[in-house]
């Protein structure tokens, strides 16, 4: 899903190298207190629809993130750790607008109040005005923004949004309505 979206953007293989290494780096840490998976499935296919990660440990990590426009993640390891790192936040294009990215948010903010996470934190550029008001509903603010040079190239303005724990949008998803569910997949089997 992240490459049918941001190929319009001019993403390519700088990109697509990142997304790969960073998922498959954190889906070897998923555990249920610090590091969690959310997915919407379509029903009755049980397609996955949408994703969102919600990383508590790479905040804490020396940034290995140095090169290729990796450089918006190089200042985040002074976070201490009860900071959570919401990641690869993605709808399918065929599912966006039917409230599927708010489920998704829901679950996925609620389960980092749940674990008494202070602040989440979130990495995204200008221009996706749908998912930025996704965030900003969900009590997301703007901290900062730079412009920096990133995959293949493209000049981009980073934009970092923090939540504090317990921000507007609180509530667990339970999936329903639309045909759509939410689950999460973590340290057990679940799956």
């Amino acid at each position: 899903m992240h490459m049918d979206t941001y190929t319009r953007y001019g993403f390519g293989l700088d990109f697509e190298t990142m997304l790969s290494t960073g998922f498959g780096e954190l889906l070897t840490r998923l555990d249920p207190l610090t590091t969690e998976a959310f997915y919407a499935f379509s029903s009755p296919q049980g397609q996955i629809i949408g994703t969102v990660f919600m990383d508590g440990i790479d905040l804490t990590l020396p940034s290995t993130h140095s090169t290729k426009g990796h450089e918006y993640l190089s200042s985040v390891n002074r976070y201490p750790a009860k900071k959570v790192h919401l990641r690869g936040f993605i709808v399918d294009e065929g599912a966006r607008g039917g409230g599927v990215g708010k489920k998704l948010l829901d679950a996925a903010v609620s389960w980092a109040d749940e674990r008494g996470f202070e602040e989440t934190h979130l990495w995204t550029f200008e221009g996706l005005m749908a998912a930025r008001r996704l965030y900003e509903g969900m009590g997301f603010g703007l901290r900062d923004e730079e412009r920096r040079v990133m995959w293949e190239g493209r000049e981009l303005l980073v934009q970092h949004f923090v939540r504090g724990r317990g921000g507007l949008g609180g509530g667990a998803a339970q999936g329903g309505g639309s045909g759509v569910r939410v689950g999460d997949v973590g340290w057990s089997d679940r799956a």
